[in-house]
């Protein structure tokens, strides 16, 4: 009967959000946001930006397209605050590492899915910085607004080889019918033989008070992480009404391998022992997405988007120390730790949105439900984890403009959750999920915005798994299957300026968790008397993080060279019922400059370590620098550059400030400092009218899946 009274009071919160516009059926100025927009708007002579009530439109130059070899290029070229794009990597990110969506005309996509893209079908990209509940939980999106066309077809080729294992190859085809689009992509990026180590300080403190160091002084090991993907997609629209996308895609690497190697030395002993720790996955996601849109008038939309996909990976690790002798070869060994786990999800994901505007604002609804089903076989220990999830979204938001300067935008969803481990019981939750939008213009060149969002986040299938993983000769990981969702609460205050060459914003963000699940660590008594550290999970007290930064992109000379930077400081505050750690020393900043001329063009990226904290763990990411030289004659574009020309010892760090057991980690790679590639692209078109083709809502799931836990 609770759970039926819980149903009863979600369903009546969102029908009085849906009811809304009855209250506000008076004409009031309507904004421009439709569901599509034309270039009528505006003149394109530069870097234009249109600045909407709940995101930004970038629309490229016509010189920006001919120079951009596919649609990542021509991100990269726009240089849009906030957005880091790694034409080296082939990744688009957040500065601020946040959750970032990409998307082809409203439909979840890859990176691999814009590379297929002609940089001339761009009509525009859309950025939402705090997007429509419609879009999920996720801090930004990224939207392509693209051209469908209606006949001829093109195939797009791209390359990139260094001297050693490290490469990427990709190809695209498209064919056009009428009113059919067939698409087929894929790609495979080398990554052997790479050389790695790690510099590691491990402090530990025992019951009995006594405490040493021991000392990791890293020896080469080896890196391997090809991967690989494919794509096989249809749409077809038909009357500019109905719309109709499918898509079959699988991706994967079939042999992961982080090897460290090292020598260790105990401040407790004058001996020396040497230390090999290797971890091996392989992974397959095969994928299915269904998607069906249908206008029914100017002002109504319906979209209907089903995803189904599966996960499997098998991941391996191998623990052993072994007597350092001198010159020599290993001694006898003193520890080993073998562990094996079989992982497999499934998931089914549902999505239905209904959008329609009146003469007062715009109304948004829907539902969205997932059905998990998850098993990981721990093989060595013998354990088997069978999990089932569900998840029942129903939502609704209201956007109004109030006279001609403000606008604001107001949503409630209300999400019911189970999760359940075959033989234990199952955790049952409703939340209410709660999110504001206000912009106010300050003239013609500011706006101010305030946005306040809530958000539950669910603990893994590895945080609730009651599986015991050995870590090294002192510690062992277990989850905690008595674990809660948690709430997080995200307050935002931006002020934009954009005039002429110049697009800046200074803002502020606090993002507050309540019952975090964060570590825990402590000493147990084990089942032969003996002790050993237990790394576990626990709703711990409070997680705060508080950011100023600012970013900023101007045309130092117009056409020619455009320079874009942000700018960084973080404090957060990480509370648990056994520790207090607070973080004041985050400075991050990240560059990009774009010089081009005559079909040339120079391109010099760049960001500095950014470091986060997390329950007691200290995070870092790692300072970076590419330089790409290319040029563009008419459809091939050949190109050099370099990773890291300035840099002699790459690093990513990381430490944990537990008393028991903290340590000061570095992780090097070789490959990550002056390397130097060559790039080649080709794009054949044929026959080519345009139509326009666009997509709103996409699903995917990630949850379910376990790995063999390392240092």
């Amino acid at each position: 009967m609770k759970r039926k009274d819980a149903m009863k009071r979600m369903l009546l919160s969102v029908i009085a959000v849906v009811s809304m516009p009855a209250l506000f059926a008076q004409a009031l100025p309507v904004d421009t946001l439709q569901t599509s927009v034309t270039l009528g708007e505006v003149e394109v002579k530069g870097s234009t930006v249109v600045d909407k009530s709940d995101r930004k439109l970038f629309i490229p130059t016509s010189e920006q397209a001919r120079q951009s070899a596919n649609a990542v290029d021509l991100l990269q070229r726009m240089q849009m605050p906030e957005l880091r794009v790694d034409m080296v990597n082939d990744a688009i990110t957040l500065v601020d590492k946040g959750v970032l969506d990409i998307r082809i005309n409203g439909r979840k996509a890859t990176v691999y899915d814009l590379k297929g893209i002609d940089p001339g079908s761009v009509m525009r990209v859309e950025y939402h910085r705090n997007p429509s509940m419609r879009y999920g939980e996720v801090d930004a999106v990224v939207d392509f607004i693209v051209v469908q066309h209606k006949s001829g077809g093109s195939f797009y080729v791209e390359g990139k080889q260094a001297a050693s294992g490290w490469g990427g190859y990709y190809a695209n085809l498209k064919l056009n019918n009428k009113k059919s689009q067939f698409g087929v992509s894929g790609w495979y990026n080398p990554r052997r033989d790479f050389e790695m180590w790690r510099d590691n300080v491990e402090n530990y403190k025992l019951p009995d008070g006594t405490a040493f160091t021991r000392t990791e002084t890293g020896l080469p090991g080896r890196m391997d992480a090809p991967n690989y993907g494919f794509f096989l997609d249809y749409s077809y629209r038909k009357d500019d009404k109905m719309l109709l996308f499918a898509q079959l895609s699988a991706s994967g690497g079939w042999n992961d391998r982080n090897e460290y190697n090292g020598i260790y030395a105990n401040s407790l002993s004058a001996e020396k022992s040497k230390v090999s720790d290797l971890l091996h996955i392989q992974s397959f996601r095969p994928n299915l997405n269904v998607y069906w849109q249908y206008d029914i008038d100017k002002s109504k939309q319906i979209v209907v988007d089903l995803t189904a996909s599966d996960y499997y990976s098998d991941s391996e690790r191998s623990y052993a120390t072994y007597e350092y002798i001198e010159g020599g070869s290993d001694g006898e060994e003193l520890s080993s730790i073998f562990t094996r786990i079989k992982s497999n999800s499934y998931s089914l994901i549902a999505n239905a949105n209904y959008e329609q505007r009146f003469d007062a604002g715009r109304l948004t609804a829907g539902v969205r439900y997932l059905h998990g089903w998850g098993r990981n076989d721990y093989m060595t220990s013998r354990v088997i984890d069978k999990t089932r999830e569900s998840d029942t979204r129903v939502y609704a938001e209201w956007w109004q403009p109030l006279g001609s300067s403000f606008d604001y935008q107001a949503g409630l969803s209300a999400v019911g959750r189970r999760f359940r481990i075959i033989g234990y019981d199952a955790v049952s939750t409703l939340d209410f999920i709660y999110s504001l939008r206000m912009r106010y213009k300050i003239g013609s060149y500011s706006t101010l915005r305030f946005n306040f969002t809530t958000e539950t986040v669910s603990p893994t299938a590895n945080e609730l798994s009651q599986a015991v993983q050995d870590i090294d000769e002192y510690q062992k990981y277990r989850g905690n299957p008595s674990l809660k969702p948690y709430r997080r609460y995200i307050g935002e205050l931006h002020y934009e300026y954009a005039r002429g060459i110049f697009l800046g914003n200074l803002a502020t963000t606090l993002r507050y968790t309540d019952n975090p699940v964060m570590e825990e660590k402590y000493w147990e008594t084990g089942s032969d008397g003996g002790w050993y550290l237990l790394n576990t999970v626990r709703n711990q007290k409070y997680h705060s993080t508080f950011k100023v930064f600012a970013n900023a992109r101007v045309e130092a000379i117009p056409g020619w060279l455009t320079v874009g930077a942000s700018f960084g400081w973080k404090h957060s505050v990480s509370r648990g019922w056994e520790y207090r750690h607070v973080m004041n020393k985050s400075v991050y900043a990240d560059w990009s400059v774009v010089l081009s001329h005559w079909n040339f063009s120079l391109m010099y990226n760049g960001h500095t370590n950014s470091r986060d904290l997390w329950g007691e763990t200290i995070t870092g990411t790692e300072n970076y620098q590419d330089i790409i030289l290319s040029y563009k004659h008419k459809d091939l574009y050949v190109g050099v550059g370099i990773i890291n020309p300035f840099m002699k010892n790459y690093n990513i760090p990381t430490e944990n400030l537990n008393e028991f057991a903290g340590y000061d980690r570095k992780m090097h790679l070789t490959m990550a400092q002056n390397l130097a590639f060559v790039m080649l692209r080709y794009n054949i078109q044929w026959g080519r009218k345009q139509r326009d083709i666009e997509k709103r809502v996409n699903n995917v799931y990630e949850g379910g899946a376990v790995n063999a836990t390392g240092k």
